[in-house]
């Protein structure tokens, strides 16, 4: 295969797999290999393109939108990583034609699956939190909202010392603290919005109000699913809608499994999943705190010995007729693009299956 795209010359065909709203290859470019992500929208007006002077326009405005969002987020995580680093960042952003590419080093995704975090003694599950807080961390601290925080774009990777890391991907959705961008841009795991992303979808929350509490919220979701192998179990509110984050704006009750075995991680988690954001505990919050958590377990003979094993079928199959998708951690399968128009009826409660995404 001998196309270049910019001075990427392309190695594989270009997939849609796992890609949502993009489509993905390898590349090399100086000897060295590179992911490389083809953005389906927007398309950038050239002077031979179809359409109306007005309709150009319109096309010309959001595609400086998207460059220069695009650009300022890159430019801020370059200085917040490093080779080899817990952030897996862009490492360039141009145009080509009428088309936007991303490009990040090619890293090896393979990683823990869910059901191997589970198969872990109790101590080694916090102590994964713990690396994932700590990467989140980074990007709170420079007022960086990830804005898709979920299982799928992060990678638990084991160290030679038999200690876990944990990588940051994908931050196609990523926006500065109460500057997110226009609500049909948003293209992060509706699984995963918090009470006010869904608010901001449906036109009821200013943008303003989305903030790095957002990502604590999904952290939440995120950190039972590590610690007890399932998910969130909700019980459905009428016209509430079926997310997590709209169900919690609701005030519906859910259970954690983590009720009575370990009562003091179900306390805190039911704090990061607070309807109201200023009621979260900030990400240094929750560092702190999962980190007394794993002392106070490693103190305690029967976590240090034994797992928990996940509620039945909970981690293989959607919960209260949708309340979450399944998510696969290891195999990649074939996802068209989704188009803009679907948005809206996604909100109406048409679940999208997601699979696993690739490294952004």
């Amino acid at each position: 295969m001998s196309e270049f795209i910019g001075k990427y010359r392309i190695i594989t065909d270009f997939t849609t797999s796992g890609g949502g709203q993009c489509r993905w290859a390898f590349a090399v470019h100086g000897g060295k290999e590179y992911f490389i992500k083809e953005f389906l929208s927007p398309t950038y007006p050239l002077p031979d393109s179809p359409g109306s002077k007005a309709t150009k326009e319109r096309k010309l405005r959001k595609c400086e939108q998207f460059e220069k969002h695009h650009r300022e987020i890159t430019k801020t995580l370059k200085r917040l990583s490093k080779p080899g680093g817990n952030l897996v960042i862009t490492q360039d952003f141009f145009r080509h034609g009428a088309k936007y590419y991303k490009v990040t080093e090619k890293i090896d995704t393979s990683a823990l699956s869910l059901e191997e975090i589970a198969a872990e003694p109790m101590e080694r599950r916090l102590l994964m939190l713990i690396t994932v807080t700590h990467s989140l961390k980074i990007l709170h601290q420079a007022g960086l909202v990830h804005g898709d925080i979920k299982p799928e774009n992060i990678l638990i990777k084991g160290t030679v010392k038999n200690y876990h890391t944990a990588k940051l991907i994908d931050f196609d959705n990523a926006f500065f603290s109460g500057k997110p961008v226009p609500p049909d841009d948003m293209v992060g795991d509706l699984n995963y919005y918090s009470p006010e992303t869904f608010g901001y979808l449906n036109g009821t929350v200013m943008g303003e109000q989305l903030t790095t509490a957002s990502d604590i919220f999904a952290l939440g979701l995120v950190a039972v699913q590590f610690l007890t192998g399932s998910l969130v179990s909700f019980i459905p509110v009428e016209g509430a809608g079926r997310y997590p984050g709209e169900l919690c704006a609701a005030g519906a009750s859910y259970t954690t499994g983590l009720e009575e075995i370990f009562p003091q991680a179900d306390s805190f988690v039911r704090k990061m999943l607070s309807a109201e954001p200023s009621k979260r505990p900030t990400v240094d919050q929750v560092f702190d705190h999962v980190k007394e958590l794993r002392s106070e377990v490693k103190k305690r003979e029967d976590f240090i010995t034994t797992t928990i094993v996940p509620r039945a079928s909970s981690a293989k199959k959607s919960r209260l007729k949708g309340t979450l998708l399944k998510k696969s951690a290891s195999t990649s399968r074939e996802a068209e693009p989704t188009p803009r128009n679907e948005k809206r009826s996604r909100l109406r409660g048409t679940l999208l299956e997601k699979r696993d995404s690739p490294p952004a």
